[in-house]
């Protein structure tokens, strides 16, 4: 390979550097006196500040002499101990989330269908979706820490969980026709307890300690609201308008007509 290309990123960022020195001796530059730095910096950003960085450079296609680079120029101004690796870091910290967000509902997903394949002999599509939502409650309590592998497994567990915790409360004939506490609930609990498994800076002591409390308050508060409100007015309708459905009594039309039979 030709000695020129040993070191294609450095004389490319030797030429932007060269370019960019040159614009800013244009009279009426925007960036007349602007500091430049080529390559990547971790000087505080104190003052304005330009970096020209190559980011990557390859031959494409072998042997061809041909050369694809991908740049960056970033233009700084009055930032205050930001680096341009700072910068790197926090996209790939806002990166990290979504990514391990979305592959915790799609472990979900999948968990919940194979253990609902396996209990119904069906790809349940109601358990399907509560799978999902379970990732996302199982992954929310700390999302930043695990790796993309990591985050796919505790999705998963918590799509099996949420399956078996359902059936187990039908089972115990509690009323939760959505899934609420399963989802919320249980797999919250569960999500909690994974954050010590990938973040040192959290105990399994602490997270019980903290679902306890979450718990004592809301039980606590909720007995208060929902005794106030049986006194005011009630917590249920009447046996007729169960049997015909609120959605009848309360919106005068059903909500599903075409089931009715």
């Amino acid at each position: 390979m030709p000695t020129f290309y040993n070191d294609v990123d450095g004389k490319l960022e030797a030429v932007l550097e060269n370019l960019l020195t040159t614009q800013a001796a244009t009279t009426g530059s925007n960036i007349a006196n602007v500091p430049l730095h080529t390559g990547l910096s971790t000087a505080d950003v104190t003052e304005d500040l330009i970096f020209a960085l190559v980011e990557s450079a390859e031959e494409s296609p072998s042997g061809t002499g041909n050369w694809l680079c991908s740049t960056t120029v970033a233009i700084y101004s009055q930032a205050e101990t930001n680096t341009l690796a700072t910068h790197r870091g926090r996209v790939a910290e806002v990166r990290d989330l979504f990514m391990n967000t979305n592959l915790a509902a799609a472990g979900g997903c999948i968990g919940a269908l194979i253990v609902a394949k396996v209990l119904f002999g069906k790809a349940d599509l109601t358990m399907a979706l509560n799978g999902c939502l379970a990732g996302l409650v199982a992954i929310t309590a700390g999302p930043d820490t695990p790796s993309a592998l990591q985050a796919t497994i505790f999705g998963a567990l918590g799509g099996l969980l949420v399956v078996f915790s359902i059936t187990t409360l039908d089972k115990l004939k509690i009323d939760d026709p959505v899934g609420a506490i399963s989802v919320h609930g249980v797999v919250g609990l569960l999500g909690l307890l994974l954050v010590p498994v990938t973040n040192d800076g959290a105990s399994f002591s602490g997270q019980i300690i903290g679902a306890l409390t979450i718990f004592g308050w809301v039980f606590a508060t909720s007995l208060v609201a929902f005794f106030v409100i049986k006194m005011v007015m009630g917590l249920r309708v009447s046996e007729e308008e169960e049997y015909e459905g609120v959605d009848v009594s309360e919106c005068g039309m059903e909500a599903y007509p075409e089931f009715a039979k």
